[in-house]
């Protein structure tokens, strides 16, 4: 399976969160109040394994990353940190749901939405310095796949 049909099962999944309204698999070039939150997926690093009787092995982590509000477009004092906390629960129940993980169980052999990294006020769009910054959370999912020995 290539690393784009997964970043798109990946996207699917986060589309189904309650509350994400926007899970595009091609990488947007600005992000705007339409669209958030937010869910980006990107191929994080990888431990590749070749054991010769049974084909190749990829364990990869995934970052996705939740957009959820702009800085300084909320009001009070905590603006979108209060829209940030329920996807604290949305996205582990999303990923651990049978029925979700079924629908691309051809796609790799494990997934697991291993960690987060709470709320954070310091998200820029493809983690890219000087620019908007946005209220968010940062999901790490770990996928093995195994391909056949040729």
């Amino acid at each position: 399976m290539t690393e784009k049909a997964i970043i798109a099962k990946l996207q699917g999944i986060n589309a189904l969160v309650a509350g994400v309204r926007s899970a595009p698999t091609e990488m947007p070039g600005a992000l705007t109040t339409e669209v958030l939150p937010c869910a980006l997926t990107y191929p994080g690093p990888a431990e590749h394994s070749v054991p010769w009787y049974s084909g190749r092995r990829t364990d990869r982590d995934y970052w996705v990353r939740l957009y959820v509000r702009p800085i300084g477009q909320g009001e009070g004092v905590d603006e979108g940190f209060q829209d940030c906390l329920p996807f604290l629960d949305r996205f582990p129940d999303e990923y651990h749901d049978p029925a979700t993980i079924a629908v691309a169980d051809e796609t790799w052999q494990e997934l697991d939405l291993v960690a987060d990294g709470g709320v954070r006020a310091d998200l820029t769009l493809h983690g890219a310095p000087g620019g908007q910054t946005y209220w968010g959370i940062i999901f790490r999912v770990r996928i093995k796949v195994k391909q056949a020995a040729v």
